[in-house]
């Protein structure tokens, strides 16, 4: 069902618009987390760190999938909004070709440059470095399923169904669980089992996905000869989804370097760091949704020449991404510090690093008010030095903050 975001009052639309997407982004969180619970529980320390040794660059594969699909997005939702039906079909069936190839160059470079990755740039240590590979190798093939449900996603919300993607992400994250189960605990395949796991949810996401939008939709209905890629067209969707992309991208690579310095402390060290970023991701899940949501919202209203509706909804947007995040942020102070007789006194002080949950305070009130501007910016048509400088901050500096904490 279509959802029409140029009319009525921009927060209450914000707050439900983002709330279905939310509820998604938890279940993905919960997919992803599944392969470290049940690799952790029954292959042991290693196993679930060599699953984390490259969580960081999986990050970075899903972020271009994302910065690129919700680039498309926001031209389909601007199409959308102005009620143009033919650039609408010409945009969306070039998305999805762009997106499915770029999906398979992806697949191709992650199992290929695997070892180069994982062994020369992030220093995984020589005891992971098998499982880890296999385990990233298997993953890899399966990106071209990743970024078609991300396409699949975003042209669904571009025309204002949410909730579609929030079935299709529980189908998916319930069979990952069970064929985690079958494989890791049942048929004893450790990390490949796993990933084998993993694949095949993108798999049926995927298909759901493209199968739903074809019987939902007559817009995104298409015939194998509609499906081509307009070289024009294609440059648009990238001059636009690139900064979301490199955005996405700075960001992962912050998380990239940081893992290199967590790989140096050893197992025990990627182990911990691999359960707080779960954690993280899942304190984020609010801001992601209002992130995203204003994306189409800016969209669809540009598009319906509505630029006063985009400002107000900025702010409104704003205020609902402080309120939803204040609660979990105010009390995340009730840790304790925590001390790891491994880490040199340079880092923190004297080896204390302060617990993870009072880093997560401390910054989390830039992320809330800032993301939600990050979506507006690309979601009104704005090029792109001022969006990547903004994101710069929020990228490799991250890195840094390790031994500075």
């Amino acid at each position: 069902m279509t959802k029409d975001l140029t009319r009525g009052t921009p927060w209450k639309l914000i707050v439900q618009f983002a709330l279905p997407i939310m509820a998604g982004n938890l279940l993905q969180q919960l997919y992803n987390t599944a392969d470290t619970i049940i690799v952790g529980n029954f292959n042991g320390q290693q196993a679930l760190s060599a699953v984390g040794a490259c969580a960081s660059l999986t990050v970075l594969f899903t972020a271009l999938a994302i910065g690129f699909s919700i680039g498309a997005g926001v031209l389909i939702s601007q199409y959308f909004g102005a009620s143009r039906e033919q650039e609408l079909r010409q945009y969306a069936a070039t998305a999805i070709v762009l997106m499915l190839a770029m999906g398979l160059l992806m697949s191709l470079i992650g199992v290929c440059s695997a070892r180069f990755l994982l062994a020369r740039a992030f220093g995984t240590p020589e005891a992971l470095l098998p499982l880890t590979l296999l385990y990233f190798r298997i993953y890899a093939a399966g990106l071209v399923f990743q970024f078609g449900y991300n396409i699949a996603a975003a042209l669904l919300r571009a025309l204002g169904d949410s909730k579609a993607t929030l079935y299709f992400l529980l189908v998916s994250s319930i069979l990952n669980v069970a064929l985690d189960l079958a494989f890791v605990a049942g048929l004893g395949m450790g990390v490949a089992g796993a990933a084998i796991a993993t694949v095949i949810s993108q798999i049926a996401s995927c298909v759901i996905g493209f199968a739903y939008m074809h019987r939902k939709y007559t817009l995104l209905r298409f015939s194998l000869r509609e499906l081509r890629l307009d070289v024009k067209t294609a440059g648009r969707i990238l001059h636009v989804g690139a900064p979301m992309a490199i955005q996405q991208s700075i960001v992962s690579c912050g998380f990239l370097f940081l893992q290199r310095l967590v790989n140096l402390y050893g197992e025990s060290m990627i182990a911990s760091y691999t359960v707080a970023s779960r954690m993280e991701n899942i304190l984020m899940i609010p801001i992601i949704g209002i992130q995203n949501t204003m994306a189409t919202f800016a969209g669809q209203n540009m598009g319906a020449q509505r630029p006063d509706r985009v400002s107000k909804g900025l702010g409104q947007g704003v205020l609902v991404s402080l309120g939803m995040t204040l609660d979990p942020v105010s009390g995340a102070d009730r840790g304790h510090s925590a001390h790891h007789p491994g880490l040199p006194a340079r880092c923190g002080r004297g080896g204390h690093l302060p617990p993870a949950p009072v880093q997560l305070r401390r910054r989390h009130p830039h992320f809330r008010g800032l993301f939600p501007r990050q979506r507006h910016v690309p979601g009104r048509g704005r090029g792109l030095p001022r969006y990547v400088l903004r994101a710069a901050g929020t990228g490799p500096a991250r890195g840094v903050c390790i031994c500075a904490a």
